[in-house]
């Protein structure tokens, strides 16, 4: 289908030097996850996954700082 699994978040005013990240899979094992792009502006930050057939997807963020 043309749905998709998104997180979507506007970064906290006054935050600075964070830098976020997203990574999928559709399953549990160890390895396998693969990044998702931040399509959003500024401080609007969105990942979005297509989930077509997928009978499961699993999403993390990561945030990181310096």
């Amino acid at each position: 289908t043309g749905d998709n699994f998104f997180y979507s978040f506007t970064e906290p005013a006054g935050v600075s030097g964070i830098t976020y990240g997203a990574d999928c899979r559709t399953t549990m094992q160890t390895n396998g996850w693969q990044p998702v792009a931040d399509t959003g502006t500024n401080n609007q930050h969105i990942f979005s996954v297509p989930v077509g057939s997928n009978g499961k997807l699993f999403m993390h963020l990561k945030v990181t700082s310096p």
